[in-house]
């Protein structure tokens, strides 16, 4: 009977070191995930009084920090962050929330202060006012396209801003038409 005890005991003692190892473990990566979902929660709230004050560099400024602190926190996720199910859903559903976030803010950002662009890829909703050869044109903003657009037709544009002579330029290696 004794010898029974022994082998319980011995047994429950490394069930509980294994217990043990795997919810440091857990807590290891929930914790550092939970670090980087409050620091983009944290630039979430610096953006929106930066709206307010129409201060776009900043507002992108945050929005960047938000998009690579993201990246960051989705590679963590998906490499060890299945080691607690619940936690991995979790920050998985919050990642495809602040890139739906970030999107959001960069539209808004573009919409107002697009020369913050120059350089970078941009995909946005833009319907032109005049087209010309194959220019398209809706107020400071024009889309170089190798495909043809109409006027007053809305399309999802990507591609490659460019400041020349004062006006934006996007020139779309991507173009397709939006249903109303």
């Amino acid at each position: 009977m004794r010898a029974r005890l022994l082998r319980f005991h011995r047994r429950a003692k490394r069930m509980l070191s294994f217990l043990t190892v795997y919810l440091a473990l857990c807590g290891l990566v929930s914790f550092s995930l939970f670090i980087l979902e409050e620091s983009m929660q944290t630039a979430m709230f610096g953006i929106w009084p930066a709206q307010d004050a129409k201060d776009w560099q900043t507002v992108k400024a945050g929005a960047d920090f938000i998009r690579t602190t993201n990246r960051t926190m989705t590679f963590i996720n998906w490499a060890v962050g299945w080691i607690q199910p619940l936690s991995f859903v979790s920050y998985r559903t919050y990642s495809k929330a602040a890139d739906i976030y970030v999107q959001g803010v960069h539209a808004k950002t573009f919409a107002s202060a697009p020369e913050l662009f120059a350089g970078e890829r941009v995909s946005i909703l833009f319907t032109p006012a005049t087209v010309q050869d194959d220019i398209a044109t809706n107020r400071n903003i024009h889309v170089q396209s190798l495909s043809p657009l109409q006027a007053g037709k809305k399309y999802r544009v990507s591609g490659i801003v460019s400041l020349d002579d004062g006006a934006i330029t996007i020139r779309a290696d991507s173009i397709s038409a939006c249903l109303e």
